[in-house]
C-alpha cells in the first residue's frame, strides 16, 4: 500500500556501452572492459531479432555465445521476456525485452534491450 509511480525511461548509456549504474565504481578496470560483454550479447539478441530470428532458445543461445568467452563475467540469467509480465516468452515478437543479470567480479549488474 505504498503510493508509488514508475516512470519508464531511455537506459542511460556510458560511452563504452555500459549502463549507467552507480554499481559500475565497483568494478576494476579490467573488470569494466568485461563488462562491456553484457551490452554486446543483449544487441546481439537484437541484431539476430532483426534478421528474422523469432525463436527464443536461439536468440538467448545467440546472445550467450558474446558473454561466455568472456572469463571474468558469469551470467545469472539472460532471457527473452514479455514487457508486461517478465514471462519467458517461447516464440519472441516486436516488443518484447532480451534481459540480463550478471556478476562481473563481486558485481551484480542488470541491463535490458527492447526488441
Amino acid at each position: 500500500d505504498m503510493r508509488l509511480e514508475i516512470i519508464i525511461s531511455a537506459i542511460v548509456r556510458e560511452t563504452d556501452g555500459l549502463a549507467l549504474s552507480s554499481r559500475n565504481r565497483y568494478l576494476s578496470p579490467e573488470q569494466r572492459k568485461a563488462a562491456g560483454a553484457l551490452s554486446r550479447a543483449l544487441n546481439r539478441v537484437k541484431e539476430r531479432f532483426a534478421e528474422g530470428e523469432t525463436r527464443t532458445a536461439a536468440l538467448e543461445n545467440d546472445g550467450l555465445s558474446v558473454i561466455s568467452p568472456e572469463p571474468l563475467a558469469s551470467v545469472d540469467y539472460l532471457a527473452v521476456v514479455d514487457p508486461d509480465s517478465f514471462e519467458r516468452v517461447p516464440v519472441a515478437q516486436k516488443g518484447n525485452y532480451a534481459i540480463i543479470a550478471a556478476r562481473v567480479g563481486t558485481t551484480r549488474l542488470i541491463d535490458n534491450i527492447a526488441l
